[in-house]
């Protein structure tokens, strides 16, 4: 399947690449592997890339037409004489708990890709396997209040809505510790959205993979699908709220069983 995405459809995703990218200037040393989960219209492979023009990049994704589209952007950006600098980046066709071996990777990057993830512990014990010591995952997610006014507008008309949709971040924070991860750091953004066509709203809903995490029924997709075309042309429905969660961690030290860290400190002079 081709995709006639253009980048302005990705405006969501690229403001969070920003405001990502700006959150790893607290980095001292520059990793040197990154994964990247997630195929993104190149937006977060080029932003790396910038900052990190030496770290082997790799590209997961499960579908292989969003990983073409963004090898297609890539090579749009790059000159044949950038394309001789640097390391040639890998992509890999797969899902996200298939990243790579045991130990391979500085930093996870992962841009709204585990959305239909409702339960992502069994992701961050696979990621933390993936990365090396002290290695850290860097993501953004969607948090509970997404949506909220399409789940209002549909519960009054009675459309049943999941109640499991997306995830607070202090429930994040939780798994991130118990599953591979400690000092987990969390905070939340919200964008609010102004519809006048339906089309467009859709056309966002697409992109951003977030209409199918309300689970409505089959029997009732067209009926739920109706309600919001009507909402929009009538202006019941012109604002729409994203809720976005940042998380970052450092991969936590697991130590055989029986064994424990043992620190030793300076003694303060007397």
């Amino acid at each position: 399947m081709k995709l006639d995405w253009q980048e302005n459809d990705w405006f969501i995703h690229q403001r969070l690449v920003a405001q990502m990218d700006e959150r790893l200037s607290i980095l001292k040393d520059a990793p040197q592997d990154i994964t990247i989960i997630g195929a993104d219209f190149d937006l977060s492979h080029h932003a790396l890339h910038q900052r990190y023009p030496q770290a082997q990049l790799t590209e997961l994704d499960e579908r292989p037409e969003y990983l073409e589209l963004s090898a297609a952007e890539r090579a749009k950006k790059r000159s044949m004489w950038k394309k001789l600098l640097g390391k040639k980046t890998v992509q890999v066709q797969g899902s996200l708990l298939q990243i790579g071996t045991t130990a391979s990777a500085d930093l996870l990057w992962s841009n709204l890709a585990f959305v239909h993830h409702y339960e992502p512990t069994e992701l961050f014990d696979h990621w933390s396997e993936v990365l090396r010591k002290d290695g850290l995952l860097y993501f953004t997610h969607f948090g509970p209040d997404t949506l909220r006014e399409i789940v209002r507008l549909l519960q009054g008309h009675g459309i049943g809505i999941s109640d499991k949709r997306f995830i607070d971040m202090h429930d994040l924070g939780d798994m991130l510790f118990h599953h591979g991860f400690y000092d987990p750091v969390m905070d939340v953004d919200r964008i609010h959205l102004t519809y006048q066509n339906p089309q467009r709203f859709w056309r966002d809903m697409e992109v951003l993979q977030v209409w199918q995490a309300l689970q409505i029924s089959d029997d009732e997709q067209e009926s739920a699908q109706t309600i919001v075309n009507q909402a929009i042309q009538s202006g019941e429905l012109s604002g729409v709220t994203l809720e976005i969660v940042f998380g970052h961690a450092v991969k936590k030290l697991l130590l055989p069983e029986n064994e424990s860290l043992i620190s030793f400190y300076p003694s303060k002079p007397q």
